[in-house]
């Protein structure tokens, strides 16, 4: 399952069905109602899906290694969350389009989203990684 496709996608879409029915847990969803943004939650497998409720399109994908556990499905652009910054930035091929220091990020433009890879304090590690529609 290429998560890429995901995003931009319908909530309900074969491509999300297909991200998330592997998943055993049941998400913890949420609705903004003054945003009308749905946040579908599962934490112990480290995903998590922003989907704007007026078009039900997913709007941001998060994939994260945390305390509470770690998505384990393929990664985009064949990231790993053992990477370094350099080794991500290695793979990518290019410099980011955006790099906060300060907030630990470097951002990608892609085809039709934004990559940006958040890591560990130290950068020795990918903390998570979330791809917004553009």
């Amino acid at each position: 399952m290429d998560v890429e496709l995901v995003v931009g996608s319908g909530a309900e879409s074969a491509q999300t069905v297909g991200l998330t029915s592997t998943i055993t847990e049941a998400p913890s969803v949420t609705t903004d109602t003054d945003t009308l943004t749905e946040y579908r939650v599962y934490p112990k497998s480290g995903l998590e899906l922003i989907i704007d409720s007026a078009s039900s399109r997913v709007t941001s994908v998060f994939l994260k290694d945390d305390k509470d556990g770690t998505y384990q499905g393929d990664l985009p652009n064949e990231l790993s969350f053992a990477m370094n910054r350099a080794e991500v930035r290695r793979l990518i091929g290019r410099p980011p389009d955006e790099s906060k220091d300060k907030y630990r990020y470097d951002t990608w433009e892609q085809f039709s989203y934004k990559l940006r890879v958040e890591y560990q304090p130290d950068f020795n590690r990918i903390a998570m990684i979330v791809l917004m529609a553009t």
